[in-house]
């Protein structure tokens, strides 16, 4: 029996079965475009397969194209390109694996992902430029206060005599210092603050993209590189962070060099975290998100 009588035989839900197929549609979006289960989609593709005597549905619905002369949506069959490439080379593609390619077409997530990687690049830059302004300006700052010398070493035995006795000028000296690490506090804490809430930024960014491919009812692998680029950006912001923490374990080295030790007292003149910090040094909101 040639092949024309074979395909007079295929009732119109195994035409409109393979057509679909040709298209780049799985079995359960094929299902969902007729109003039948995935289950009968794939029956209807084993009568088609035993009536046209082929082995793989691929070739059903090619012969079916090749019948009707032509393609119906008017698109590249990149299944059927993909078995026949593998056919020649002498192997056999996975259906599943040419029908992500064909699924990436449909659904135009190729613009999606060359987008989300400009967006995350873009974010990332963002959040690690802000973050070096931040600290080179609280640096900046702190070194220009009061035009203070930090180049004239503390006196030990200055330090241990009382303000009120003589030492009129290196007491000035020390109060102006003193002053000057006070005003770098809330420098610092805004600093902090605009780097936690890049990160609770990208945390939220992440976790709604997520959201909404659920929503939309996308492939898994819809946008999956935007967001591997944005969870990069994520681990930038907290990688900040940790540099803060680090900062943090720097100030009573800088206390002692400035020979504010007794100005403080036995109090810390740490500036206090914008968020609490866990034992693993990580921001809760960041492990959170």
């Amino acid at each position: 029996m040639n092949d024309p009588d074979r395909l007079a035989r295929l009732n119109e839900r195994q035409k409109a079965c393979l057509r679909l197929y040709y298209q780049g549609l799985e079995a359960k979006e094929i299902a969902r475009e007729l109003g039948i289960s995935p289950n009968t989609v794939n029956q209807h593709f084993r009568d088609a397969r035993r009536i046209l005597g082929v082995a793989r549905s691929v070739q059903a619905a090619r012969l079916l194209a090749e019948a009707e002369g032509h393609n119906r949506i008017g698109t590249d069959p990149r299944r059927i390109a993909a078995a026949e490439r593998a056919d020649q080379m002498g192997g056999a593609a996975l259906p599943e694996t040419s029908g992500r390619i064909a699924r990436k077409n449909r659904y135009g997530l190729g613009l999606l992902t060359r987008l989300g990687i400009i967006i995350a690049l873009a974010f990332g830059a963002a959040a690690a430029t802000g973050a070096l302004i931040e600290v080179s300006d609280v640096i900046t700052r702190f070194i220009e206060a009061r035009h203070i010398d930090l180049s004239d070493p503390p006196n030990d035995d200055e330090l241990a005599t009382p303000v009120r006795v003589g030492r009129v000028r290196r007491s000035t000296m020390l109060i102006q210092r003193k002053q000057a690490f006070e005003t770098i506090q809330p420098l610092f804490r805004a600093a902090e603050v605009k780097t936690d809430q890049a990160a609770a930024d990208a945390a939220t960014l992440i976790a709604e993209m997520l959201r909404v491919r659920q929503d939309a009812r996308l492939p898994i692998s819809a946008g999956q590189d935007m967001l591997e680029k944005l969870v990069a950006a994520l681990g930038a912001n907290v990688a900040a962070r940790k540099l803060f923490i680090e900062a943090h374990a720097m100030t009573p080295a800088l206390v002692k060099e400035l020979g504010l030790e007794r100005m403080f007292g036995d109090g810390s003149p740490c500036p206090k975290t914008a968020f609490a910090v866990d034992q693993a040094g990580v921001v809760p909101i960041v492990r959170a998100a």
